[in-house]
């Protein structure tokens, strides 16, 4: 999603949503790696089970990663 504000320029935001039990998780290991100055989304905001955060440009990891497996691994 974009937010636009006046006389901003505009930004990319994500919104995750995450099943019970790994929202914690999530919001903990991105905002460590982000503290440490790692390449991961910065988180703006974090309830109710979803996470709104930076956009990065790129390829995904998970992405990455399947394509490195062969896909009778993966399936």
């Amino acid at each position: 999603m974009k937010i636009h504000q006046k006389g901003a320029k505009p930004i990319t935001l994500v919104a995750k949503m995450f099943i019970a039990g790994r929202f914690k998780n999530e919001l903990s290991v991105l905002r460590a790696s982000w503290s440490h100055g790692l390449a991961v989304p910065k988180v703006i905001e974090a309830r109710d089970d979803v996470i709104l955060m930076d956009f990065i440009p790129g390829e995904l990891v998970v992405d990455r990663i399947n394509q490195t497996f062969e896909p009778l691994l993966i399936d």
